[in-house]
């Protein structure tokens, strides 16, 4: 009875740290789908897929996730999808292709909540000035398997010490299991933006 009390108590931090993670206000696939008929947005996503097909990158995560914009974009008065600039497309390449071959083999399917925002919705997000969010090189996920925190960063900061300087991946963690990855440099970084505080130190 202990160890079902226990194993109950785990899956409910998980939920909730789950929860506290994702974005607010309605970011589905049918918001989504809304958002694109709204604005009339067919052709542009179109051609958005077919560069991601063309590079081999079609289907890593669904395209709704991946033009999410901010977790605050109800409070920051934005819009909760929008697609890059298209000079920007190539930037989340990297990043798509490290999540299929290093990152979902290690712990599953993850979800992306937050890509690419653009520089006002990015100060209001309280982002940094220059954030690989702001040129599309940087995602935000979570996984969608019940990881712990501890269980998702001993796992990503292994991935990330054996494959991510080859692929100038960066990492870092948020509270909960939000965790951000991003091709423009090789680093980790922890509460304050740092490397020094990044659980992988001790990880």
């Amino acid at each position: 009875m202990k160890r079902l009390i226990i194993a109950i108590a785990g899956c409910l931090v998980g939920l909730s740290a789950s929860a506290a993670a994702t974005p607010e206000g309605d970011v589905s696939e049918a918001a989504y789908q809304a958002w694109v008929t709204d604005n009339r947005m067919a052709a542009q996503v179109q051609a958005f897929e077919a560069h991601l097909a063309s590079n081999g990158v079609a289907g890593v995560l669904p395209t709704y996730q991946i033009l999410r914009t901010s977790s605050r974009w109800q409070a920051c008065k934005a819009t909760a999808f929008e697609l890059p600039p298209r000079e920007l497309w190539p930037n989340v390449l990297p990043v798509l292709r490290y999540i299929r071959t290093e990152v979902e083999p290690r712990i599953g399917r993850v979800q992306a909540v937050s890509g690419y925002r653009n520089p006002e919705l990015n100060g209001c997000s309280g982002g940094a000035k220059q954030s690989a969010h702001r040129n599309y090189f940087a995602l935000d996920l979570v996984p969608e398997a019940g990881l712990s925190r501890g269980e998702l960063i001993k796992e990503m900061c292994q991935v990330h010490r054996d494959k991510g300087q080859k692929g100038r991946i960066g990492l870092g963690f948020y509270s909960g299991v939000r965790f951000h990855l991003d091709s423009k440099r090789y680093r980790t970084w922890g509460a304050d933006g740092t490397g020094a505080t990044s659980p992988c130190n001790g990880a």
